[in-house]
Formats: C-alpha cells, sequence, structure tokens
C-alpha cells in the first residue's frame, strides 16, 4: 500500500491508511516535542555556565 492519498475503495484499507498517517502525524510532533525540550534543557546548561565563567572572572 502506497501513501500517495489514492483511495482503494476497501474500507478497511482507508482505515488502515488513516491509521498510518495519524501513527507518522503524532511521531512527528513527538520528535518535534523531544528536539525542543532537548534543546532547552541544553540553552539553560550554557546559560548556568555561562553565570559561572562570569562570575569566576569578578573575582
Amino acid at each position: 500500500m502506497s501513501c500517495n492519498g489514492a483511495s482503494t475503495g476497501n474500507p478497511d484499507d482507508d482505515a488502515a491508511l488513516a491509521a498510518h498517517r495519524m501513527k507518522l502525524k503524532l511521531e512527528k510532533e513527538r520528535k518535534a516535542r523531544n528536539q525542543r525540550r532537548y534543546y532547552q534543557s541544553h540553552k539553560t546548561e550554557q546559560q548556568e555556565k555561562a553565570r559561572q565563567r562570569a562570575s569566576n572572572e569578578k573575582w
């Protein structure tokens, strides 16, 4: 079965295609959410390191 959007007219095929598309959509959303979480935590770590460096330079 291909994902070219063509309907076979078979309700089982249409349901399987819809389920496959939903799975891909959810997977894409999950990956985007995880990527945002990773970069946000990485950004926070880098900011903390920069604050520590700035604090050390004052002394």
